[in-house]
């Protein structure tokens, strides 16, 4: 694995029209990551499964080029939505990116005055002067930067951001026996405020996002072992198997045995 960053461009824009969208399926270089937080308004980011969230100050889209997330100006908005944007490729941004996504979703959150945004601002003066002194260095700053932004992740508090604390817990522990109740509990409100705010922020609500994970986990655990519907159920987190076959059947229009068996017809 080369273990250095190259930054491809850096740059803070801003736009006030719907016209500003870009689809990220076949986009040209392919192999670029992009960190783009937003400093002012908010942009809309619809991931890879097809979730349309919202990108409000303090947090940052994270995308490749060729990754076929779509995101631009809110249709409707009325302010101006201001980013900064640090694009960049190479073996070690794929890993650490990735992991990223992978752990904490394509929206992260950057406090403002945390580490994280401290090395956002050193990269883009440091790019624009071309004050670095080699690509090393550059790679440090980067590399830097990523470290910071995961460190903020992991030591998410629910009191600072109770949203973020929820949309952590159901995009990191959907395969656990949560509530969106139990998460409300947690954060000392009540399960409809939650999901007032959880839907304002994501556009809609955290119970259907949970939901969606555990089915889609379902269907992967289904398609390609021989467990039984009960331990299918535990394992993504349903309280029961009967919870967990009401809502596959909602969900996919059939019962979980008979995209068992549909999906082995298929392979066959």
């Amino acid at each position: 694995m080369n273990p250095l960053f190259s930054i491809f461009v850096v740059n803070r824009e801003s736009y006030r029209s719907p016209s500003y969208i870009w689809k990220n399926a076949n986009r040209d270089p392919e192999d670029l990551w992009v960190i783009q937080r937003t400093l002012k308004g908010r942009a809309f980011h619809v991931n890879t499964s097809g979730i349309r969230s919202f990108v409000y100050p303090g947090q940052a889209m994270l995308f490749r080029h060729d990754d076929g997330s779509i995101y631009g100006y809110t249709e409707g908005d009325k302010e101006v939505y201001e980013m900064e944007f640090i694009s960049m490729r190479g073996d070690i941004a794929d890993a650490i990116c990735g992991q990223l996504i992978k752990e904490y979703g394509a929206i992260i959150n950057l406090d403002p005055a945390g580490e994280a945004s401290a090395q956002f601002a050193v990269i883009m003066k440091m790019f624009k002067e071309r004050s670095f002194r080699d690509a090393v260095e550059a790679s440090e700053h980067v590399y830097r930067l990523l470290l910071a932004a995961y460190r903020e992740q992991g030591n998410l508090r629910m009191d600072n951001d109770p949203v973020a604390y929820c949309h952590s817990q159901i995009e990191n522990l959907n395969f656990r026996p949560i509530s969106i109740k139990s998460l409300a509990g947690e954060l000392g409100i009540s399960r409809e405020h939650l999901t007032r705010l959880y839907r304002a922020r994501f556009g809609r609500s955290p119970g259907s996002r949970l939901r969606q994970l555990r089915i889609s986990r379902a269907q992967t655990i289904l398609a390609s072992t021989t467990l039984s519907i009960e331990e299918v159920s535990l394992a993504c987190g349903f309280s029961s198997a009967n919870s967990f076959y009401r809502a596959f059947r909602r969900m996919t229009g059939h019962s979980p045995l008979a995209y068992r068996r549909r999906f082995s017809r298929h392979m066959s």
